[in-house]
């Protein structure tokens, strides 16, 4: 026989996570990869909740039952809240524009611009600039 306090338990935590996998637009505007793991957390979430919905329902479901339901339903409402704080913006056509513009806006100094300066600084310029410019061309090839 069932025990009502932990299926009210169940009920109340099923309802939450029913709730929070419902909410509409959650993957608008962002990465293709973040959607994707957002959306699998919510098709689990989704699986929780009707594993939770017959457990409830079924008059011979034991505590042990009613347990593991509970547990699943609030790893599956973790999960989903953990996929979706981690949802990423997508590129916005402006900063693509400004990422195409870096290298015209970052003008890189020249030999007779650094004249003057030490053999030891310019070295670390140059350095610098080079791990700038490949950081700006992984940059575009993640677009």
């Amino acid at each position: 026989m069932k025990d009502k306090g932990n299926t009210d338990e169940l009920e109340n935590a099923k309802n939450e996570l029913k709730t929070a996998a419902e909410v509409p637009n959650v993957t608008d505007g962002k990465t293709k990869g973040t959607s994707d793991k957002y959306d699998a957390a919510k098709t689990a979430a989704e699986q929780a909740v009707t594993a939770a919905e017959a457990v409830i329902s079924d008059i011979n479901s034991t505590t042990e039952d009613v347990a593991n339901a509970l547990a699943e339903v609030k790893a599956k409402k973790a999960a989903l809240e953990a996929a979706k704080a981690a949802l990423v913006d997508k590129v916005t056509p402006e900063q693509k524009t400004a990422l195409g513009n870096a290298e015209t806006d970052l003008a890189v100094l020249g030999d007779a611009d650094l004249a003057g300066k030490t053999e030891e600084s310019k070295e670390a310029y140059k350095a610098e600039v080079t791990k700038l410019n490949a950081e700006i061309e992984a940059a575009k090839q993640s677009l």
